[in-house]
């Protein structure tokens, strides 16, 4: 794979070929004349380096935060075993689809990701369709996972306060809803300004992230009483399920046990949406893909193999503590209240960050989802601010569905799982099918990148999608198995639901007559169903 600049030179703008640096039109960079074969105009600056694309994909996974969000998936299905194993495991999947994605991300570098590569690599007929599915797929995903990152933050602060009290206290649903619409309007603000600062903090959000591993890695083992010290073989290898509790058990739990990377390290989608932003994009954006997912799964895995050494041996009173998250308990145990209220801070701090960096990258792709058409008001929402180059429309509409996804958390405290679910359920689907597209159809439109696997490609990107969809069915399950308890219908998993909710508004929009996607979505500019796809390169 050559990661040089120059590398870009397969790529071709309609109607001749721009084979070297002098045929560019003047003033013109190889990142523009690629977007520009692609069918778009260059509106963005490209302020992204490619160790700027790299931090904001690490900061997106968050590593150390998201074990403590998801470390409730892990402790009642499987316990050490499930901690540390189910992390490993799901990283090696997790990195088969970044690979696949990556050459894609190489292929066809657009904010429209996903979504646009699902029009060029399917047939004339179905592309349409497809297309819109995808984009209202990768839609929810950015909307859910928002709501789901910022809502973790909300409920590590009334963890924080939790502390402080000694356990007395704990969020009301309204309390955690009002941080979380809080949350979510500051870090609106922040990224409707100029996008130059956000790109520079991606290193201090990078070195936040690598410091608070390094601090629990370090401190955790040394502050830790010999009492709450585990063995080697009881952290590699030790099972447990919470039964009484109504968790599942045997090899289901495994695979439950893996929602938590899967949700952790997800949505590195957000890199390609990123790609007309970004200098050296078909390089810089696959390269932050692959590089991101192998350090978020190198250092998740040693983070749980940490936590398990380090936790004692009752889980369930870990898992039922009285401060509402299971990694606070095992922090309180071994640093006390003062140490751990000041470490709870930096993971907040993290959090934030991982939600400010989201908001950035999802209001992208809804940015060129709008761009062309494809969701309600989009000639509002498409607009780009002249001052400061940023897409502030599309930055305020994102925050307004994640405000009123959030706000079903309120009828039911089971609510919430259902949107973590629905992350990883939109998240998976979306990247399924161009994926599926790419070599069920063999439409003659891939041409590789810069990055590519090679003869590689197609049995890695079969494990990536038999992964995916694996992991869909799995999401769709109960946390607790209902085991034939009519009185426990409230605690299914209402995901289905909600997909359901969202296949029935993206096709319902549709057909809509005169303003339907039907009668006003064409996938790309130009772009008409008789007509094959473009040759992009």
């Amino acid at each position: 794979m050559g990661l040089g600049k120059e590398d870009l030179s397969h790529v071709t703008v309609e109607p001749g070929p721009l084979q070297n640096e002098a045929a560019l039109p003047v003033g013109q960079s190889r990142d523009e004349a690629a977007l520009e074969a692609l069918g778009y105009k260059q509106e963005f600056r490209r302020d992204f380096g490619a160790l700027e694309v790299f931090g904001l994909s690490f900061s997106i996974f968050c590593v150390m935060p998201g074990v403590a969000v998801v470390l409730d998936y892990a402790l009642p299905n499987g316990g050490p075993s499930s901690m540390v194993w189910g992390w490993a495991v799901a990283s090696f999947f997790i990195m088969c689809v970044g690979l696949a994605m990556g050459e894609l991300a190489s292929a066809f570098p657009t904010s429209g990701g996903i979504f646009h590569w699902t029009f060029i690599l399917s047939p004339p007929k179905i592309r349409r369709q497809l297309t819109w599915l995808v984009g209202y797929l990768a839609t929810t995903s950015s909307v859910s996972s928002a709501a789901s990152v910022n809502w973790a933050t909300a409920e590590m602060i009334g963890v924080a306060v939790s502390i402080s009290k000694d356990g007395t206290w704990s969020a009301t649903p309204a309390q955690t809803f009002g941080m979380c619409a809080a949350i979510t309007v500051i870090q609106s603000i922040i990224c409707s300004f100029s996008t130059k600062l956000l790109a520079r903090l991606q290193n201090v959000f990078v070195l936040i992230n690598i410091g608070l591993l390094l601090g629990i890695f370090i401190a955790l083992p040394i502050a830790t009483p010999s009492s709450l010290t585990n063995s080697a073989s009881y952290a590699f290898g030790e099972w447990k399920t919470l039964p009484e509790l109504g968790s599942w058990t045997g090899g289901f739990s495994f695979l439950f046990g893996m929602l938590g990377p899967a949700w952790t390290i997800c949505n590195f989608d957000c890199c390609t949406r990123l790609a007309e932003e970004a200098t050296n994009a078909s390089t810089a954006i696959p390269l932050a893909i692959w590089l991101s997912i192998a350090a978020a799964g190198f250092l998740g895995t040693v983070a749980n193999v940490i936590v398990a050494a380090y936790m004692g041996k009752d889980i369930d009173a870990i898992y039922n503590n009285e401060y509402g998250n299971s990694l606070a308990a095992v922090l309180y145990n071994s640093f006390g209240k003062r140490a751990t209220l000041g470490v709870w801070a930096i993971f907040i701090l993290a959090q934030f960050a991982l939600g400010l960096d989201f908001t950035l990258a999802a209001s992208r792709q809804i940015w060129a989802f709008a761009r062309d058409n494809g969701l309600p008001f989009s000639s509002w929402c498409r607009r780009v601010n002249p001052r400061f180059k940023v897409p502030i429309n599309a930055v305020w509409y994102l925050a307004g569905l994640t405000i009123v996804l959030t706000s079903i958390c309120l009828a039911s405290e089971y609510a919430k799982s259902a949107i973590f679910a629905i992350a990883i359920l939109s998240v998976y689907l979306s990247y399924s099918v161009p994926m599926i597209a790419r070599f069920a159809f063999n439409n003659g439109a891939f041409t590789p990148g810069p990055f590519n696997l090679g003869r590689w490609g197609p049995p890695i990107t079969f494990i990536a999608v038999a992964y995916m969809l694996v992991m869909t069915v799995v999401a769709m399950f109960p946390s607790f198995p209902l085991a034939g308890d009519p009185s426990a219908a409230a605690d299914m998993n209402y995901a289905v639901c909600v997909l359901a909710i969202v296949f029935l508004i993206t096709y319902g929009y549709w057909y809509m007559p005169k303003y339907g996607g039907k009668h006003t979505f064409n996938g790309i500019p130009g772009a008409h169903d008789d007509e094959p796809a473009r040759a992009m390169h």
